[in-house]
């Protein structure tokens, strides 16, 4: 009789080569532990990719086995998926309506103070006040410099979230997306400009319209600044205000950045 050959010694499980990340929500099937952004390793013993639950210590075969549940679950999830789609370019551009106003606003308001309040004063006998006097110098650059940071945090908000919901683009997307929401509120700003240059009679403030663009230049620059900083900013914020368990349905945050991704409080210790 010849003796058994021994058992090669079990590998732990964070000696095995990690060869990626799960990038679905996927759920642990013993405590329901959300396996999104968790390292996918390879058991050379059984020639499978596992992934570990941090939670509870339960392993899962990486690839997810096809139902007919599984496909009709998939298909349901493109169409809210489209949904998803339409429901973000109309938010973006109902953003770029409101840059687009905020923008006409100033317009109107320099308009009032260097241009039609002047001329109502004479007309009608006013009292006239000049705008550098203190409490009219506030009344008029007080709105002004609200609707400037209006227009920043559109801008900066619209590349931020980009960053952050949709983190598979290249940072030279998030840079091209800075300036079309500018431009495009821009465009719609000399179109109005337009129609009041073919009146016979027009009243349009120049300050009005240097502002108007100063401001649509300004959503510009934090709308860059936005593609920058989103992320950074997300992980901090989400470092700070979630708990540990649920910041780590966030931790693509960390790993589209090269960035060790934060770790659950492990319960499940390995035997030595």
């Amino acid at each position: 009789m010849t003796d058994a050959q021994p058992q090669p010694a079990s590998p732990d499980y964070h000696d095995l080569p990690v060869k990626a990340h799960v990038e679905v929500d996927r759920f642990c099937e013993g405590c329901g532990y959300n396996l999104h952004a968790q390292p996918v390793r390879e058991d050379d013993r059984l020639t499978l990719l596992i992934v570990r639950c941090p939670e509870c210590g339960r392993f899962h075969a990486a690839a997810d086995q096809t139902l007919a549940r599984r496909v009709w679950l998939r298909r349901f999830g493109v169409v809210l998926i489209g949904f998803w789609g339409l429901l973000v370019v109309a938010v973006y551009l109902l953003l770029q309506l409101a840059l687009f106003g905020i923008g006409m606003a100033v317009s109107e308001h320099a308009t009032w103070w260097f241009v039609r309040r002047p001329r109502y004063a004479m007309q009608y006998g006013w009292h006239e006040t000049q705008v550098h006097e203190p409490s009219q110098f506030f009344e008029f650059v007080v709105p002004t410099f609200f609707a400037a940071l209006g227009a920043m945090a559109i801008g900066a908000l619209c590349t931020a979230a980009a960053t952050v919901f949709m983190p598979h683009w290249r940072r030279v997307g998030y840079t091209a997306l800075a300036p079309i929401g500018p431009v495009l509120a821009a465009c719609g700003y000399c179109m109005v400009l337009a129609s009041y240059l073919d009146r016979p009679y027009t009243d349009l403030s120049v300050t009005g319209v240097v502002l108007a663009f100063a401001l649509f230049a300004l959503a510009l620059i934090s709308g860059l600044l936005g593609a920058l900083l989103g992320r950074p900013f997300a992980r901090l914020a989400a470092s700070i205000v979630l708990p540990r368990r649920l910041r780590v349905m966030f931790s693509y945050l960390w790993v589209v950045d090269g960035l060790t991704p934060p770790e659950p409080k492990t319960v499940v210790q390995d035997a030595g």
